[in-house]
């Protein structure tokens, strides 16, 4: 084909391939549905892998797939005329919309100089103390990638980070420190919300199909006490592989622009709409429909225009309702009960069950995107025999964030990578321990934490 790559289009039809060839396996106890939805499974997880085409058009060969071979009417799914809906629902859940009004909210942020205005007054009180600068740095950037996609958080903080970097010899260790400390804790940041990874937003889409409803304030109530103990892990391990050369280092941030009126906007919609988010359990909005505020005040009132659009993660939602809409085909065609029937984990203790789920998720994660990693996990887990969904779906969540050995990990890592700071062989030094220990954490304290919170 003119134009396109040979290695992609032979990754795009092995990987159809791939999945015909699983299609046509007797598996003893699966019906016709489940061998097709296991066709496309492959398909998707081949492609998802090897990226022979983009994420998201991945997304949208499973929606094809799942209404041309399951959704029609007299398929094997015995759906009546129109019910092949329930394969596009996904694509407007709840969670994508609550999605969709965070992205509005860091648009607007970026926009009117809110996050460079959070990160400077956070930093300003860091002193001069290198460990101290790479806590602010962390912390900061842990914080804004609670609100902000991962990815904006790292170009922003790295934009902040260069006038300090001109300041630090380029033999000091300490440089790559900081350098590495804010893709870093971009990733493990975003475990701290819903709307923070997609991970997250794909993990509670699929408990509230089991009947568990998670709040925006119960996630957070159960991840960042996790959060924050992965991320002091990863500040001591920066500081320990990356000793600084010096006692002292001044910080020289750009200062934001004064507040106007819009801004002051931004800030009364940013804080009402959050506030509301963390109360859902007492006034009963459901939180996609509290993230449809910001964009009707912004959009409505003019502080964004409708070219702002563009900017938001549109590639990320289609990923995430690609996700859900297989999660959707493995659950009506009972893919996920005959999986489910072929692992046995009874009899392992709980934090032995985080352990392996969780290793497999970071293990995943560092080839092929989060997003990916929790779509072809997480609904598995969560019908796992014996074990609770709940903790298990949240393990993997997070540790679909503990992307940080290699620079194709994660789009922060890449950002890091791009700058020249770092190498590869600098970020799989630190990057390793970090992911094994989080893993670690995850298993042991994350069963523990949750068990004291029932």
């Amino acid at each position: 084909m003119i134009g396109v790559p040979r290695r992609k289009v032979v990754l795009f039809f092995a990987a159809i391939l791939l999945g015909i060839a699983a299609y046509s396996i007797p598996f003893a106890g699966l019906s016709l549905a489940g061998r097709i939805t296991l066709g496309i499974f492959v398909t998707a997880a081949l492609l998802w892998v090897t990226e022979a085409i983009p994420l998201f058009v991945t997304s949208f060969v499973i929606l094809f797939a799942e209404v041309a071979f399951l959704g029609l009417p007299g398929g094997p799914l015995g759906l009546p005329p129109g019910g092949f809906a329930i394969f596009f629902a996904p694509f407007f859940d709840p969670i994508i919309v609550l999605f969709f009004g965070g992205f509005v909210l860091g648009i607007a942020m970026n926009r009117y100089h809110l996050d460079l205005m959070t990160a400077g007054v956070i930093l300003r009180g860091v002193g001069t103390r290198p460990a101290w600068i790479l806590a602010g740095f962390m912390g900061t950037t842990a914080f804004l990638s609670m609100w902000l996609s991962n990815t904006a958080t790292t170009v922003l903080m790295i934009a902040v980070l260069v006038p300090i970097l001109r300041g630090i010899p380029r033999d000091d260790p300490f440089h790559k420190a900081l350098v590495l400390g804010i893709p870093f804790a971009a990733n493990v940041g975003g475990v701290g919300t819903p709307i923070g990874t997609p991970p997250n937003a794909i993990a509670v889409a699929n408990l509230a199909r089991e009947g568990i409803f998670v709040s925006f304030l119960e996630w957070m109530v159960l991840s960042i006490p996790i959060l924050l103990l992965i991320l002091a892990l990863t500040w001591g391990a920066l500081l320990l592989f990356y000793r600084p050369n010096t006692h002292q280092l001044e910080l020289n941030l750009a200062a934001a622009p004064p507040l106007n009126g819009r801004a002051w906007l931004v800030v009364g919609t940013f804080l009402v709409t959050v506030g509301l988010w963390l109360t859902a359990p007492l006034h009963g909005v459901p939180e996609g429909a509290v993230a449809l505020l910001p964009v009707v005040v912004f959009f409505g009132f003019g502080l964004l225009q409708s070219g702002d659009l563009s900017r938001v993660g549109w590639d990320v939602l289609f990923i995430v309702g690609g996700g859900l809409a297989l999660g959707v085909a493995m659950d009506r065609s009972d893919l996920t009960r005959w999986v489910v029937s072929q692992v046995n984990l009874e009899g392992l203790a709980l934090w032995s069950v985080l352990l392996l789920l969780a290793a497999v998720a970071a293990l995943m994660t560092t080839f092929i995107s989060n997003s990916a990693t929790a779509a072809l996990l997480i609904p598995i887990i969560t019908n796992l025999p014996g074990i609770p969904a709940l903790p298990v779906t949240l393990a993997v969540a997070i540790a679909a964030s503990l992307s940080m050995a290699l620079p194709i990990s994660t789009p922060p890592n890449a950002i890091a990578y791009g700058t020249g700071e770092v190498g590869t062989a600098d970020m799989a030094r630190v990057g390793v321990p970090i992911t094994v220990l989080g893993v670690l954490l995850v298993a042991v304290v994350g069963v523990t934490y949750w068990s004291i919170l029932g």
